[in-house]
Formats: C-alpha cells, sequence, structure tokens
C-alpha cells in the first residue's frame, strides 16, 4: 500500500499472516486478555479476521512483520460467525485456559453479552480498530501513524465510513496519539469488570465537522 521508511512497506494482511499476528499479538500484548488465552486462540481469531473480510493492514521490512493493525466489522456478529463456523476449533482452543481457570469462561460469555448490547447505527458501517502493535525496536519511527492511515484507507476501500478504537480511560499515551489523528470522543464508560475505558471515533474526510462532533 504505502512505503514505511527504507525497506518497509504497509500493506494489507494477506492469508499466511495469521500465524504470525498471533505470535506479534502475544509478545506486544502480553498479559491482556485475549493473549492470555493463548497461541491457539489467537491464531484462530486473526485467521478468522482475514477469511472473514475484516479490515486488516500490516507493516513489513525484508520479509519480517514489524506492527500490524486490525478490525472488525460488528464485534457481535463476527463472534457468531466464528463460532458457528468454526466452533471445534473455538471450544477445543478455550480448553487449555478454561482448566487453567474456569473464570475464562466467565469473562467471555460476558464480554460476549456486552458486544450484542452495544447499538448499531445503521446509518454507518464502523469498523472497529481492535489491536494496533508495533514492534519495540521500530516504536518512534512514524510505523504507528503509517499503520493508522494504512486501516484508514482499507476501511474506506471495504466501504467503512467510520473507525471506532476503545482503549482505557487512564492510558494517556494512546489517547494523546488517537486525538493528534483525528479521532475524537465519542462516549465514556465502564466493562462489566469495572474497567473504564474511552471510545474514539474518527469519520470518513468528506462527513461534515457536523457529524463528527455529534
Amino acid at each position: 500500500m504505502t512505503e514505511c521508511g527504507t525497506g518497509a512497506a504497509i500493506r494489507s494482511t494477506r492469508r499466511y499472516d495469521y500465524s504470525r499476528l498471533a505470535e506479534l499479538h502475544s509478545s506486544e500484548f502480553e498479559g491482556y486478555f485475549l493473549a492470555r488465552l493463548g497461541r491457539d486462540l489467537l491464531e484462530l481469531y486473526y485467521e478468522t479476521v482475514i477469511d472473514f473480510g475484516q479490515v486488516g493492514v500490516v507493516s513489513e521490512e525484508d520479509g519480517e512483520l514489524t506492527g500490524f493493525a486490525a478490525g472488525i466489522d460488528k464485534a457481535f456478529e463476527f463472534y457468531r460467525k466464528l463460532i458457528q463456523r468454526k466452533g471445534l476449533r473455538f471450544f477445543a482452543s478455550l480448553t487449555r485456559p478454561v482448566l487453567r481457570n474456569p473464570r475464562v469462561l466467565i469473562s467471555i460469555t460476558g464480554r460476549l453479552l456486552e458486544r450484542g448490547s452495544e447499538k448499531i447505527d445503521p446509518g454507518r458501517r464502523v469498523a472497529h480498530l481492535s489491536y494496533i502493535a508495533v514492534v519495540r525496536e521500530k516504536r518512534g519511527t512514524g510505523t504507528a501513524v503509517r499503520l493508522l492511515e494504512g486501516f484508514k484507507e482499507e476501511a474506506r476501500a471495504r466501504g467503512f465510513d467510520t473507525i471506532e478504537v476503545e482503549t482505557d480511560a487512564d492510558n494517556r499515551c494512546a489517547r494523546q496519539f488517537y486525538e493528534r489523528e483525528g479521532f475524537v470522543v465519542d462516549r465514556e464508560f465502564s466493562t462489566g469488570g469495572g474497567r473504564s475505558m474511552v471510545a474514539y471515533r474518527c469519520f470518513d474526510a468528506h462527513s461534515s465537522a457536523d457529524e463528527a462532533a455529534n
């Protein structure tokens, strides 16, 4: 799609990327919920993002992935289709984490119910930016900005007119990053686990300023 410094490029995700995306996710989001569920589930998640034609871009340099941005449309519908079409692998990948900690199943159910209760604006197609990450040695090189630009471009090409991203309310670095890149606060909320979050939205360049303010 675009060049990103010497020898690096931003491109759309491809079918064979899912294993490397899972590896990157494991290292860059270590300790977070999805990463704690294990490599098998991560591979299934990114394989499904690609298979279902969701939005995803990567930064690649000399054949190595140095970052990625991935998102989905209508989160509850995405997970419903994942379970419907790949249910055996989904539940098999959960066996080990659930045996280690049965509360994992409660957490997953709660998250799905939260997604199912989200209001959907029928007048807009919203791409939810689920994850964006850059390997440590490439941070500060502008790769994250290029990934976000690539994600926006990919979303527009797939017919989305709005991008939404959620981050922790106390994550000042992430919030400043999104605000610099044209995102505006849409709402503040708390998860079922009491985590304080902020949802940002970025509207297509063709949208009016009035739309962006609402």
